[in-house]
């Protein structure tokens, strides 16, 4: 499948390995020609983007580090989107990736900065002064429970994420 192409892009599998180096046990992409001024061999190919992931330009396009590593080792574009196991957006590490629909990607992500509680899928109920625990699939919210402290909400949501959710469960 080397010369499998992305449709919206003509990059091949083939001409990434020419201009690039993949380093799977690291995650660094580095020059292996000189394709424009700004460029050495050797160096570390790409910036971070706004949304904290690392994209590198060829060709006068720019794609997301992650995907360029799945095209780099099994010689194809990714089907769906990339999800970092430990969340850490510019860790492109080969063990650090796996293939995943949009659900599975949503799933492992850390709880909100601009939770109230805290706590993944733990919402404070201030007409009763309890929490409520809720975990969502498919599309739909689940009441998990009422509970008289966050720890025990927290506990019913893991381990109802862990059983819907399973590898992709984080709390």
């Amino acid at each position: 499948m080397t010369g499998a192409k992305d449709r919206t892009s003509g990059l091949t599998a083939a001409h990434l390995r020419r201009v690039l180096r993949y380093n799977p046990k690291t995650g660094v992409f580095t020059w292996r020609v000189k394709i424009a001024q700004w460029c050495w061999l050797g160096a570390r190919a790409g910036t971070i983007n706004t949304n904290g992931r690392r994209q590198i330009a060829i060709g006068g396009r720019r794609f997301l580090a992650a995907r360029l590593a799945v095209l780099y080792v099994r010689g194809r574009w990714p089907h769906d989107e990339i999800d970092h196991r430990n969340c850490r957006k510019a860790d492109d590490r080969w063990a650090n990736l796996r293939e995943t629909a949009r659900p599975g990607n949503a799933r492992n992500r850390f709880v909100r900065r601009d939770s109230l509680s805290g706590a993944k899928g733990v919402h404070f109920r201030r007409a009763t002064g309890r929490y409520e625990a809720y975990v969502g699939k498919g599309g739909n919210c689940r009441h998990l429970g009422t509970f008289a402290t966050k720890a025990a909400a927290a506990r019913a949501y893991r381990a109802e994420a862990r059983r819907l959710y399973g590898k992709f469960a984080r709390s």
